[in-house]
């Protein structure tokens, strides 16, 4: 199973009960589609962009980090309208961010559905890094079995 790293709130908001977050804003893409185990990074995001997602994830329990929170489905990837867009696609919850960027690359939307969060007491420490990587053998069936 391939796994990326998200920063909190980003990451709990993908697991929300309601209107869950079903993009994640990159400036890359991937070929790959399926299941995507998400890795909550040590770090979290303090920009003011997170403001909004730290509000609604803040009445859940003590957010998870440095570990794998849950799994969601790639279902899509598709570049935001233009580099110059400023907008928030309504389609997908607000969630699809259209910004200037600094550089010419285009943002990428990643497509997510249907996402499942480890119970609390399912603990799959990990490592995040950058990019999309490959999870072992042996924590993805332990991962599937989990969410099952």
């Amino acid at each position: 199973m391939k796994a990326i790293t998200v920063r909190n709130p980003w990451a709990a908001a993908m697991f929300l009960d309601e209107a869950p977050k079903t993009i994640e804003n990159r400036t890359w893409k991937t070929a790959y589609r399926g299941p995507l185990a998400i890795v909550a990074g040590t770090q979290p995001d303090t920009t003011p962009e997170a403001d909004l997602a730290w509000r609604l994830v803040s009445p859940r329990p003590a957010l998870r980090v440095g570990a794998i929170v849950g799994v969601v489905e790639l279902l899509n990837i598709h570049q935001q309208f233009t580099a110059e867009c400023d907008c928030v696609l309504e389609s997908h919850g607000g969630w699809a961010r259209c910004t200037r960027l600094s550089a010419p690359r285009p943002m990428q939307h990643w497509v997510l559905g249907s996402p499942r969060l480890l119970a609390s007491h399912q603990v799959f420490p990990y490592r995040g890094f950058l990019g999309i990587g490959e999870l072992g053998a042996g924590i993805s069936e332990a991962l599937l079995k989990a969410i099952a």
